[in-house]
This record gives C-alpha cells, structure tokens and sequence, in this order.
C-alpha cells in the first residue's frame, strides 16, 4: 500500500498501472556515477535512476530513439525538434551542466542552435540536481 526502499540512496518507482514496483539507485547525469553497463537515464519525464545500457552499437549523438537508455550513457532521448537534423521521432543529445558557464560549448549540436537548458523549471529542482541541463534548442 505504502511501497518505499530500504537503501535511502533508491528512488521507488511505481509503472504499469501499479502493477511494477523496482527501487532503482539515483544518478546524477552530468556525471554519469551507475554501475557497469548502466547509465543514468530518465525514467519517467521526471525521475533519474540508474538503468541497463540497451543502446548496443547505435546510441550515439544524433541517433535515433524512442527511449532514453537506448542512448548512450551521457545522453538522453530528445523530442526530434530539439536535435538539428533529427528526422524522427526523438534523437539522442547530451545532459549537460547549466550552471557552469560553458553554455552551448557543451553541446554538439551548438553549431545549429543547441543550448544548455536547465532541466528543471527555476526552484523546482530536487536537492542536487540543480545544475542538470539539456542539450537541445529552445523553442
């Protein structure tokens, strides 16, 4: 009824229609601190665990994707219009750390518009994870 994780460094996850409860360890994307062929991804638009490295042989920048661990550790699963050249649904593009001054110099799509982007909305930021950006372009 109540479902919680014994490891205070977990983060309980609720999916399928309550029917999935996983305890999955927090991240900080920026530094990408999961295990072995694990990366720090996010999981459901808000939440950043540790998750398997499914991207195989694709996942670079720019590639395809549907899902954020289908990226290589480092990036996640960007909407089509925040990636230049992404002509599908989403393609893979880098977190990125917005309060370090380095702005778009982080991100490779800076060439064609990309910016550093804070993830979370000013204030509203999880303890630690203020600097998490996203390498995309602003609309």
């Amino acid at each position: 009824d109540n479902p919680t994780c014994e490891d205070p460094d977990n983060v309980c996850l609720i999916t399928n229609e309550g029917s999935l409860i996983l305890c999955l360890g927090i991240c900080d994307p920026i530094l990408q601190d999961c295990g072995l062929r694990e990366g720090c991804y996010l999981v459901d638009g808000a939440t950043i665990t540790c998750g398997p490295d499914a991207s195989g042989a694709g996942g670079a920048y720019g590639d395809p994707c549907e899902f954020d661990n289908v990226c290589d550790p480092g990036l996640y699963c960007a909407p089509a219009e925040s990636v230049p050249n992404c002509a599908t649904v989403g393609c893979c593009s880098e977190w990125c750390d917005s309060t370090n001054g380095m702005g778009a110099a982080q991100c490779m799509g800076s060439a064609d518009g990309q910016n550093c982007v804070p993830f979370f909305e000013t204030g509203n930021a999880p303890p630690g994870y203020e600097h998490v950006g996203l390498c995309m372009i602003p609309n």
